[in-house]
């Protein structure tokens, strides 16, 4: 497995790690987390983190419109909060694989939500405007529920 979620509910935050060789089972995996209402919430801010070593190679568009397709069901059929916002930390060569998921994940609903892209962990946190103590919990895994592959959290680069 090449994909994990990190993510504390008191704190109300989310964290996606894909990392290594993603592959269509790990996109069957997220799709299962989004039908978590324990620990999946469409209102937690959300960071999207792309390790460097990650490659989606072995990904097809038609795997991420039926990963858009799980996240719409989701969203519909809890009927909550539709989310505004979504940071992706990713390295230059996933870019243009993420232009694509962009334009599978455009339905009516989505239409609103900000997607933004920034170079590192630190700039995403920074962009949610946590404190930068956090990312020692997060490396730590301190009061943070941890589902598949997040072991690329234990190595992210200190702040400063």
């Amino acid at each position: 497995m090449a994909v994990g979620m990190s993510v504390d509910l008191e704190r109300e935050i989310r964290i996606f790690v894909f990392s290594e060789t993603v592959i269509p089972a790990d996109f069957d995996f997220v799709a299962r987390l989004y039908g978590d209402r324990e620990n999946y919430r469409f209102t937690d801010r959300e960071i999207v983190f792309f390790t460097p070593d990650v490659s989606m190679a072995q990904i097809e568009t038609e795997d991420i419109g039926g990963l858009a397709d799980s996240y719409f069901e989701a969203l519909r059929a809890r009927n909550d909060t539709k989310p505004d916002r979504s940071i992706w930390v990713m390295p230059d060569h996933v870019r243009n694989d993420a232009r694509l998921w962009r334009e599978f994940t455009r339905e009516p609903e989505n239409h609103h939500k900000s997607r933004e892209y920034m170079d590192n962990f630190a700039a995403a946190l920074a962009a949610y405007d946590l404190p930068s103590s956090w990312l020692d919990d997060i490396r730590q895994g301190r009061g943070l529920r941890e589902f598949g592959q997040v072991a690329a959290l234990r190595n992210l680069a200190p702040l400063g």
